[in-house]
C-alpha cells in the first residue's frame, strides 16, 4: 500500500503508458475512487505536466481514507472509455 501525508498544494506524478488525456472532458481524467463508497469519486483538475508516459498532477482535496488511483481515456477511435487502474491503493 502507498501512503503519503495530505499536503495542500501537493503535486504528485504517475508512470505509465498512453496516459494523455482530454482534460476539458470531465469523462476523462486522472480520479480518486474512494475503497469503502465507490460513489465517492474526486477527480483531479490541474495538471502541470502532462505527456503518454508521464502525468504531474495537483492532489485535490480528499477526505480521509483508502483510495483507488483510476486514469479514464477515450481510445484512439474516440468510441470507448477506457480505464487504467494503479496497482495500490493510497491511504489519506
Amino acid at each position: 500500500m502507498i501512503k503519503y501525508q495530505l499536503v495542500e498544494s501537493s503535486i504528485a506524478m504517475i508512470k505509465g503508458r498512453r496516459l494523455r488525456f482530454d482534460t476539458e472532458d470531465t469523462n476523462q481524467g486522472l480520479f480518486f475512487e474512494s475503497v469503502d463508497n465507490s460513489a465517492n469519486v474526486v477527480r483531479a483538475v490541474e495538471y502541470s505536466d502532462m505527456n503518454p508516459s508521464k502525468l504531474h498532477f495537483l492532489i485535490p482535496q480528499l477526505a480521509p481514507g483508502e483510495y483507488k488511483i483510476l486514469v479514464k481515456k477515450m481510445s484512439d477511435n474516440g468510441k470507448d472509455l477506457l480505464v487504467g487502474k494503479l496497482g495500490k491503493t493510497v491511504t489519506v
